[in-house]
């Protein structure tokens, strides 16, 4: 019996069905932890019901996939491969094909090849497939991370304008954010509970989205993070705590203001009346 449940991660699938679906969060962070939590309930058989065309070739390939026979999708990738050497699609689709049958250094290599081929394809996100391909590759040779070191690390404090850092790369944090939710929201459909490197990027999302969107919304993307086991339970309860006491800030100075701004209202009345009493009593 086939089951999804058991995979480590995933990257995009590429066909010419699958590209035309759009994901649903906007570009400033709204809507997307709900989006996450669609896909995390979303399962493989319902992203392989978007494939409109099976007579595409590249749309077979996924098709058989998506349905789970990753060994008989890498052949046929391979023989798209042999006809038209240079598609991205094909070097995308084999590194996420690998990467589902467990061969990881395989997988690296053709996500390499496919940003060699189309570095700015799903919004040039895929630099971070690498990121955690290579984190994975590091783990199973007993090089993983250490629970409190970040897969993505960030500064305590963000800014729209800011240059991370990673791996010895530079990434605006708008490319950052960008490629958290983009790949997250492709492979939380495949990747359930629990799974760090999921986790980890889910953590970092959370902090991005309260530097620069919405706190209300990293609070539920943490709680994602949590149910994928992020592996520093003492850091996720400090940043939960931050951000429901930023929360409840700026509710009291919500309601600060509505209270000034009452009172003042009041007594400008008040004034006025007490002017106008003086004026016909004049």
């Amino acid at each position: 019996m086939k089951t999804f449940s058991i995979l480590v991660v995933l990257g995009c699938m590429n066909s010419p069905s699958l590209e035309k679906s759009l994901n649903g969060w906007t570009s400033d962070g709204h809507h997307l932890q709900f989006h996450l939590s669609q896909a995390m309930r979303l399962s493989a058989s319902g992203k392989l019901r978007r494939l409109s065309s099976r007579s595409d070739p590249q749309d077979a390939a996924v098709a058989t996939i998506l349905g789970g026979d990753y060994a008989a999708g890498i052949v046929m990738l391979k023989e798209l491969e042999a006809r038209k050497p240079d598609d991205y699609n094909t070097a995308a689709n084999l590194g996420t094909a690998y990467e589902l049958a467990g061969d990881n250094e395989k997988a690296l290599e053709w996500i390499k090849e496919g940003i060699q081929r189309n570095s700015r394809s799903h919004q040039g996100t895929e630099w971070l497939h690498t990121v955690i391909l290579e984190a994975k590759l590091a783990a199973a040779k007993g090089e993983g991370l250490p629970e409190t070191t970040r897969l993505v690390s960030l500064p305590d404090t963000v800014d729209k304008s800011a240059t991370l850092v990673i791996q010895g790369a530079n990434h605006k944090v708008a490319e950052v954010f960008a490629a958290l939710a983009y790949q997250l929201e492709e492979r939380m459909v495949f990747v359930k509970p629990k799974d760090r490197w999921v986790a980890e990027c889910l953590y970092s999302l959370a902090i991005l989205q309260a530097h620069l969107y919405s706190v209300e919304d990293a609070l539920g993307i943490l709680g994602l993070a949590e149910q994928y086991g992020f592996p520093d339970g003492k850091l996720l309860k400090s940043k939960r705590q931050s951000l429901e006491r930023s929360i409840w800030i700026g509710k009291a100075q919500h309601w600060c203001v509505i209270v000034i701004g009452s009172v003042v209202g009041i007594l400008a009345i008040l004034f006025c009346y007490r002017k106008l009493a003086e004026l016909l009593s004049a």
